[in-house]
Order: C-alpha cells, then sequence, then structure tokens
C-alpha cells in the first residue's frame, strides 16, 4: 500500500473513532440527564459564551458588568457587542434612567446626561458618575419635566436612551432633542405596551434593527431595538 494510500485509511479509522466517541456521549448524554445537565453548566461557567460576556458575574452580583467587574448597559448582549464597536467619542448621550448603562457610555463619549425620576437613585448615581455624566432629577409627578428632559437639557443628542418610564409618551417628546443623524435605543421594546411607540417611531421614518436574546442578570432573553434614519452617526 502506498503511503497516500496509508495516510488515508488512518484518516479514516480515526474519523470513524471520533464518531463512535460522538456517538457514545450523546448515548450517555441521553441515560443520564440530570448529570449531562450538571456537565454542561460547569462546560458553561468554565468556557462558555456566558462565562466570556461576564453573565454569571452579574447574575451572582445582581448587576450588570462584564467578566472583569465593569459597567454594562442591561442591554441584551448582541446590542451591546453592536453599539460598543460603533460609538464615537464626541458623540452627546441622553438617557431616560440611570444606571450602569450610565457608566459605559460616560467612558465612550464625550457627554451623557440622564433623567431619573427616583430621588433616593438620582443620588447614588450621582455621586458614581464622572465629570462628563450627569444625573437629572425629574419627578414623574411634574407634568411633562421627565418626558420633556432631553429638550430641557438643550437637546442636540447623538444617542437617547429609552429605558425609564413612561417611554411611549417619551418616544414621542424626545424627537426633538435628537440630531437629525441621532439614533434612538429602546430597550425592552418586545413589549405589547410600547407598539405605540414604536409605530410612531416608524410613522417618523425610523428604521430598526432588533438584538433578541440574553443580557447581563437575567436568565431570560428580552430584546433591545436600535431605531435610526437616513444619514445616521452608526452609517447605516
Amino acid at each position: 500500500m502506498s503511503q497516500l494510500g496509508k495516510s488515508m485509511r488512518a484518516g479514516l479509522l480515526e474519523a470513524a473513532k471520533g464518531a463512535l466517541r460522538v456517538a457514545d456521549y450523546e448515548r450517555h448524554m441521553a441515560e443520564h440527564p440530570v448529570a449531562s445537565q450538571a456537565a454542561g453548566l460547569a462546560l458553561l461557567r468554565a468556557h462558555g459564551d456566558l462565562q466570556a460576556r461576564g453573565w454569571f458575574r452579574s447574575f451572582v452580583t445582581r448587576r450588570p458588568i462584564d467578566a472583569d467587574g465593569a459597567p454594562l448597559p442591561w442591554f441584551t448582549y448582541g446590542a451591546i457587542n453592536f453599539l460598543q464597536r460603533r460609538v464615537r467619542s464626541e458623540w452627546r448621550v441622553f438617557e431616560y434612567g440611570s444606571g450602569h448603562s450610565t457608566l459605559w457610555w460616560a467612558h465612550r463619549v464625550s457627554e451623557v446626561v440622564a433623567a431619573e425620576h427616583h430621588p433616593g437613585w438620582a443620588k447614588e448615581m450621582s455621586d458614581k458618575a464622572p465629570a462628563n455624566a450627569r444625573i437629572v432629577h425629574r419627578p414623574l409627578s411634574e407634568g411633562t419635566a421627565y418626558p420633556d428632559a432631553p429638550n430641557l437639557e438643550g437637546g442636540g443628542f447623538d444617542v437617547i436612551v429609552i429605558d425609564g418610564r413612561e417611554r411611549v409618551w417619551c418616544a414621542e417628546r424626545c424627537l426633538s432633542a435628537l440630531k437629525p443623524s441621532g439614533i434612538i435605543v429602546w430597550d425592552n421594546s418586545e413589549r405589547e405596551r410600547y407598539v405605540p411607540g414604536l409605530t410612531a417611531l416608524a410613522a417618523a421614518d425610523f428604521r430598526s434593527v432588533e438584538f433578541d436574546g440574553m443580557g447581563p442578570i437575567n436568565t431570560y432573553g428580552w430584546r433591545t431595538t436600535i431605531l435610526y434614519r437616513d444619514d445616521n452617526v452608526l452609517g447605516l
């Protein structure tokens, strides 16, 4: 037998052994589901994508953080990955609602302003925020102070994040504060009660890209939607 023939035979034998190992593994999985689930979880915690993203650490600490403990927005991981590859240092960002996302944006853009309805949380976040981030307390009881907050802060924002209270109302009121090239990031956009707001934005010529899946802390998936028009800051 030629050397080439021997090599081919050896390759076929190795492939056959591999197929048998896979078949044996799958049979073991079927026969011992509880042990197999535990093994799968151990592998995920040691080497899996959720471990690399920091999900286990976020789940235990109940904070949206990455594997190194750095703050993350409480968006789906797909949306976070999409944004962090495209964010620009000159952007001005406005958020309805404040939190770890405020800190995440502040490390990447020139200015972040977040409207927070809860006075205690506004104080706590203000104490944590760097110099280029401002938390403004806007009580829900004061008429349109909360939905109009980006206009009250001067407008001209490259990004507006809708992740707080009164989201449909905020979507209607924030457009005059958004640059023509600006984008909107709407979290939890799969919820039925937000359909009117998303429909209104579609009627205002916004297109959308949806990121479904898991994110920090939660054991379930949800949706973060990015809405944009022509000639937007993302280059879409």
